[in-house]
């Protein structure tokens, strides 16, 4: 096939017992006109084996590659030889419903949107080492219409319950953070920096997201050593890079840094306390000296950032629990907790006298 209307990126590494079940719901579509990209990263089992004898009985499987790379990469890849009017992505250790394309194909093409989102069935393996709020992460929670601005703060960041415009991603030259773990979420972050409005189907659970113990999240709940516990931000500069590059910046700096102030406590968690200098220094050394466009007003972790100040930068990281705000009005302390991601205000008398997002990770805040 030349030209598909879909195209399905698929990034292979070491998942033989998985694989089968992930190609045969994907060939098992009731939507046929699409291909599916696999990249395999160098697997050394038999992963590769598999590929090669479905892409013999199908002509929509294309095996791209057998040169070790990371899951990044993989996918830049798979963006580089995509035919398709649209792309979607799938784990290998995961897989679909029937319709899982044909529903996004037709929520994106019929409804006067740029983007569609479908909702998971979330399937457990013991001791994948995910709390409840990190695995309700990846359900979907809203639905209909919605701006990009506002999917930005209310949805996942991940891209395999999710329909993508070929066109804009090489147009806007948007792709993957190469050798960086969160990928998806610099990719996200890139996609939504643009006016759009996408279709949020929440009552369709099309994909089974699988938790392992030793997939890449998997690892790093489990706090295994693999080199990568600052991805999140080295994939955040690479997004600032993007963001300068293309003359994006001024518009999106302040979510932009509002997040920067979320990842970094995020890498904190999954740290230890003698990780902490390591934390900042990373932090200064990536984002220290950023121009602030006046508009933008920042929170004080950011402002030392900004102002490479290490010793008060270690000072917010060192506290217990950063998420915990008391609020003081009329010389009373309120306190609740706020679950989720979606935008959270409090009202005093029918007054709004407090507001703020929940962080993205979907833990939970207090304030």
């Amino acid at each position: 096939m030349s030209s598909p209307s879909v195209s399905v990126i698929l990034p292979v590494y070491n998942t033989e017992k998985y694989l089968p079940r992930c190609l045969d719901s994907l060939l098992g579509q009731t939507f046929s006109d699409f291909e599916i990209l696999a990249v395999d990263n160098g697997s050394t089992d038999g992963s590769a084996a598999i590929l090669h004898e479905y892409a013999q009985k199908d002509p929509r499987v294309r095996v791209l590659s057998s040169t070790p790379m990371d899951v990044a990469s993989a996918r830049n890849e798979g963006l580089k030889a995509a035919c398709g009017r649209y792309v979607m992505f799938c784990d290998s250790d995961d897989w679909v419903e029937p319709e899982w394309i044909e529903t996004l194909f037709h929520a994106v093409s019929h409804s006067g949107t740029e983007m569609a989102v479908c909702n998971c069935i979330i399937e457990e393996e013991p001791c994948h080492g995910r709390n409840k709020a990190a695995t309700e992460y990846n359900l979907l929670r809203h639905r209909g219409k919605m701006s990009y601005l506002s999917a930005r703060q209310k949805l996942n960041r991940v891209l395999w319950n999710k329909i993508f415009d070929l066109d804009i991603i090489r147009k806007k030259h948007i792709s993957f953070p190469a050798g960086r773990e969160h990928d998806d979420n610099a990719f996200m972050f890139m996609y939504f920096s643009f006016p759009g409005t996408l279709r949020a189907l929440k009552n369709r659970y099309l994909y089974h997201y699988v938790l392992r113990a030793d997939s890449l999240m998997g690892r790093l709940y489990h706090s295994v050593r693999t080199g990568h516990e600052l991805d999140l931000l080295y994939a955040k500069r690479f997004v600032y890079d993007w963001l300068i590059r293309w003359g994006h910046w001024h518009d999106n700096a302040g979510d932009f840094l509002a997040e920067l102030h979320q990842d970094l406590f995020l890498c904190r968690q999954n740290l230890r306390q003698e990780d902490l200098p390591r934390i900042a220094e990373t932090a200064i050394t990536l984002f220290g000296g950023l121009s602030l466009p006046s508009h933008v007003k920042v929170s004080p972790v950011i402002q030392a950032v900004l102002h490479t100040n290490k010793e008060r930068l270690l000072s917010f990281l060192s506290r217990p629990d950063e998420t915990v705000t008391l609020l003081k009005y009329a010389g009373i302390k309120y306190g609740r907790k706020i679950q989720g991601w979606s935008q959270e205000k409090l009202y005093v008398f029918s007054l709004q006298v407090y507001k703020r997002y929940a962080a993205f990770c979907g833990g939970q805040r207090s304030v």
